[in-house]
C-alpha cells in the first residue's frame, strides 16, 4: 500500500506559535504521564493540521507507550550513523 502524498509547505509566524502551544500541551500531559487527557485542540484542526506528528529516542520505551496510549502508531524507524 503506498502511504498518500502529503503537501508540506513553508511555516509561518502564526503556525509557530500555534506548534509551540501544542508542543507545551503535549509536553505537560506526558509530563502528568496522563495520554487519556491528551487531545488536538479544535484550533489546531481549524489552522489546517490533519495530524500530529512527534518523535522519541528508541531507547525510551515509556515515552513510546505514551505516545501510543494517546492514540499515535509507528510510522517510520530512522536509523543515525554519526559521521566523524
Amino acid at each position: 500500500m503506498t502511504p498518500p502524498l502529503i503537501e508540506i509547505r513553508s511555516a509561518s509566524a502564526e503556525d509557530a506559535a500555534l506548534l509551540a502551544g501544542l508542543n507545551d500541551s503535549v509536553h505537560s500531559v506526558h509530563a502528568l504521564h496522563r495520554p487519556d487527557v491528551f487531545r488536538a485542540r479544535p484550533a489546531h484542526r481549524e489552522a489546517g493540521c490533519s495530524r500530529l506528528i512527534t518523535d522519541v529516542w528508541d531507547f525510551n520505551k515509556e515515552a513510546q507507550a505514551f505516545y501510543e496510549a494517546a492514540g499515535f502508531a509507528p510510522v517510520r524507524h530512522w536509523l543515525e550513523q554519526p559521521l566523524r
